[in-house]
């Protein structure tokens, strides 16, 4: 499951969205009592939340999943804000090898607070354990800044990559979150596509949040702060043509906390990496507008039949979204799944085991039909602005 659960401090801090919520609806108590419910309902082997206060986290939903036979690992955003991710997996069917938490606030280019979650999991299927790759995020919001959320994605997704070409054998991988960003974008296709050209529209309409249609040319955006961004990262991140640079030119600092869970009575030692740029010099500015990722994604929901938007921000009746308050009904919402390129079936660089191919089994139907006639969410029955998304796969 991935689920936005709209935090307490945020729902606060924006009610000018939800003043066509009574009081009682918006109130954390009844909200967090339906959202408890609701996901108590499912009893997942993995659940991906968003927007959850740190304190709530440590003093209701933590000790919740924990009765419900769950361990939790959770990631606060940077700075003052109050919320942020939190993962949880069922201890019964799902063993933690690692899990790292992932900041986003490289450099002056790279200065938001959000943040996501990897983990590599063993997952039980039948008498058989499978290991998978689940990464999570909140990515940023501000519709006018496109390039910084595909370097969000390219960082999460970069992190992703350099945990599974540490295992033995072909890892793939579960990718879902809030990605702030509508199916037919240029920021969805970057995870979907073999490569975009982030040149040919404005940065303000690279996430599909902006209304209208974009003049036709060739916009400079801020690509080459997204290259210096990158440069002395890894060379297959996602950046088709590779930026030189010299082992001096960028220092990395790896800060490692710790967090001690306890699996079936075992103490399991869990990092929180976090790594930054200190004293970066950049070279010559890279303008390359072609970016491509490392992963060979799709959707495990159809987004292909959600209608590219043009002219608004709400879906007609009878389409789906995932979202939907005062000032939009939208899907921005998503699970992938997929694995590495290097990983296809031709490729032998990694290991020679078989690939470990996820399929999807079920998703779990939007009730958007139910609520469309709604003025929005949260409502009494649904504890937040967002719908969750639930999708379970197999391995074959």
């Amino acid at each position: 499951m991935t689920y936005n659960l709209l935090a307490k401090s945020l729902a606060q801090s924006n009610s000018y969205l939800y003043t066509y919520c009574g009081e009682h609806v918006m109130q954390w108590k009844n909200r967090s009592r339906v959202l408890l419910a609701e996901l108590e309902s499912h009893l997942l082997d993995v659940y991906c939340l968003q927007e959850l206060d740190s304190d709530d986290y440590h003093d209701l939903f933590q000790p919740t999943f924990l009765k419900w036979g769950y361990t939790g690992f959770f990631k606060k955003r940077n700075g003052e804000k109050m919320d942020g991710c939190a993962m949880f997996y069922r201890n019964k069917s799902v063993k933690a090898v690692s899990i790292h938490g992932v900041d986003y606030n490289l450099n002056h280019f790279m200065n938001r607070d959000n943040v996501g979650i990897v983990a590599i999991l063993d997952i039980k299927q039948g008498n058989e354990t499978k290991r998978v790759c689940v990464a999570t995020t909140h990515i940023l919001f501000n519709p006018k800044r496109g390039m910084i959320k595909i370097a969000q994605l390219c960082i999460l997704l970069q992190e992703a990559k350099n945990l599974i070409e540490r295992e033995e054998c072909e890892v793939p991988i579960v990718l879902c979150g809030d990605l702030n960003s509508l199916p037919h974008s240029t920021i969805i296709q970057y995870l979907l596509s073999d490569h975009v050209n982030v040149s040919l529209m404005p940065d303000a309409y690279l996430s599909g949040q902006t209304p209208g249609i974009p003049r036709s040319g060739t916009y400079k955006n801020t690509i080459a702060e997204f290259h210096n961004t990158f440069l002395g990262r890894s060379s297959n991140s996602s950046i088709v043509s590779s930026t030189a640079t010299t082992e001096s030119s960028v220092a990395l600092i790896d800060i490692a906390g710790s967090n001690t869970v306890i699996h079936d009575n075992q103490s399991l030692e869990i990092k929180t990496l976090t790594r930054r740029f200190k004293n970066a010099k950049f070279g010559p500015l890279n303008e390359d507008p072609i970016l491509s990722q490392p992963f060979l994604l799709k959707s495990a929901y159809d987004i292909d039949t959600v209608p590219n938007k043009t002219g608004g921000t709400w879906a007609r009746s009878g389409q789906s979204w995932t979202t939907h308050h005062g000032h939009c009904k939208q899907t921005c919402d998503y699970i992938f799944y997929g694995y590495l390129r290097s990983l296809m079936p031709s490729s032998s660089s990694i290991s020679q085991s078989p690939q470990p191919m996820l399929h999807v089994a079920s998703c779990l139907e939007l009730p958007c039909g139910l609520i469309q006639d709604q003025k929005g969410l949260p409502t009494a029955d649904f504890g937040s602005d967002h719908l969750s998304l639930v999708t379970k796969f197999r391995f074959e």
